[in-house]
């Protein structure tokens, strides 16, 4: 079942392989006089990324779909900014990478383009931590590099803050000793060098370490264990009720561990969302929009 939503499209391949700034979204962005706080979600396809938004922003703002395809096409961003304690925040959603109508070179610049134009990334990952979400982080803040190579500032001054975030997730969070750690604790532990390192996997650790001062892990256990359910589960968090009463008789099918650990992931991400800065200067949105435009002429010029 596919639903649409209300979320426009803000960069658009388009028949020549050029990304280019949508008209629709200059003009939304244009007219957002104060400084932004911008939250994009970036990971594999069919990960429930655009289901997770959809909670963010509190309504079907994002397209799903129950099937194998990929809905999300370039990035899109919701209609309007969030009003949170003073802040505007917007909410983009980008492609879906490894999806079978895509290609590397589109997902490496998608991803390129979730990093630099959000200040908060959610990394969307299945299961724990592993190399294969490390190495492509690592290969997308190489690539970054590269679009920044004549500035003076190093990467980890345009890098966003990196939020980490495991998918059905069903795990005790434990040392090697199998002492309890706190997310903070687990996510540092995974990125520290290992003795054994066959696969230069020590050198993607520090480059994560290193490109990314501000970061953290969350996780969220699967929702539902009903495979029906979990084909509607973007429907279901709308319709979920956080009136515990009503809750005891809640037959949505979804966990209630589950709705508890979102609603504090939408609390946090809110709360600690930094506002996007280039070159130590808070962005309008029509400053933003000049940024995007500059990051665009350099892909589409030199591609990465």
């Amino acid at each position: 079942m596919t639903t649409g939503g209300t979320a426009i499209c803000l960069i658009q391949v388009d028949d020549e392989g050029k990304y280019i700034l949508t008209n629709e979204g200059r003009d939304l962005l244009s007219s957002i006089t104060s400084n932004l706080h911008i939250i994009c979600v970036a990971g594999t396809y069919r990960s429930g990324k655009s289901s997770l938004l959809n909670f963010l922003v509190d309504s079907n703002g994002f397209s799903t779909d129950s099937s194998v395809q990929s809905c999300t096409k370039g990035i899109y961003v919701y209609h309007k900014t969030i009003e949170y304690k003073g802040k505007q925040i917007l909410i983009l959603d980008s492609e879906g990478l490894h999806s079978l109508d895509g290609s590397k070179n589109r997902d490496d610049v998608i991803f390129c383009l979730s990093l630099l134009l959000s200040s908060q990334l959610l990394y969307n990952t299945i299961g724990p931590v592993n190399q294969s979400a490390l190495d492509q982080l690592s290969l997308i803040v190489q690539l970054t590099r590269k679009l920044q190579k004549n500035s003076a500032q190093p990467v980890s001054a345009i890098m966003p803050k990196l939020v980490y975030l495991s998918r059905d997730f069903a795990l005790d969070v434990k040392d090697r000793d199998g002492n309890r750690q706190s997310n903070y604790e687990y996510f540092e532990q995974s990125l520290q060098p290992v003795e054994s390192d066959e696969k230069g996997g020590n050198e993607v650790r520090e480059t994560i370490r290193n490109s990314f001062p501000h970061r953290c892990f969350e996780h969220l256990i699967r929702p539902t264990i009903d495979e029906k359910t979990l084909k509607n589960v973007s429907q279901l968090i709308q319709t979920y009720s956080t009136d515990e009463n009503e809750n005891e008789n809640n037959t949505n099918g979804l966990r209630k561990e589950f709705m508890e650990q979102i609603m504090l992931l939408r609390t946090k991400l809110y709360d600690q969302v930094p506002t996007k800065v280039l070159n130590d200067q808070p962005l309008s949105g029509s400053q933003y929009v000049k940024m995007v435009d500059s990051y665009l002429d350099a892909i589409n010029s030199d591609g990465i």
